[in-house]
């Protein structure tokens, strides 16, 4: 087995570097906070992909974003919007957001987020990030354990 930024112990390789989520991660803001147990050490230029399983309530959603200190990302994702409708999202800046819709705080939704990232620092890490779309404070947005990522 093989551990994370964080720690955590990853699943055994088999093909893809894979990572995955071992506890649920909360939000009860529209602060940006990272995914650390889903970080990807880059090696050179690479390609990653992101399933997250969530919840939300209908007003908080969920936004998310990729961080990597250095290269050149262009990231899209594919999921619903904050009207339940199919979206393909794209950007090309690390630590922009993109929005994601919620139906309803334990209803499981799931997003995928693609991505690659051309010559970053070999050992800099990119990290998945996500906090509520919309302020409520009262009904956290959730992404489940078992999210996971890898590197291909």
């Amino acid at each position: 087995a093989y551990a994370n930024r964080s720690g955590s112990t990853q699943w055994n390789v088999i093909g893809p570097d894979p990572v995955r989520l071992t506890a649920n991660a909360t939000s009860t803001n529209t602060t940006l906070a990272d995914l650390t147990d889903l970080a990807i050490v880059l090696d050179g230029t690479r390609r990653c992909r992101w399933v997250l399983f969530y919840s939300g309530s209908t007003t908080g959603d969920i936004k998310v974003a990729l961080s990597v200190p250095s290269g050149t990302l262009i990231w899209g994702g594919m999921g619903f919007d904050t009207s339940l409708a199919l979206q393909t999202p794209v950007t090309e800046v690390s630590g922009t957001a993109a929005a994601f819709g919620a139906n309803g705080t334990g209803t499981k939704l799931w997003l995928v987020i693609d991505c690659i990232v051309v010559s970053p620092t070999v050992d800099d890490f990119i990290t998945p990030q996500f906090a509520q779309n919309s302020l409520d404070a009262a009904n956290a947005t959730t992404v489940y354990a078992n999210s996971f990522g890898y590197k291909f």
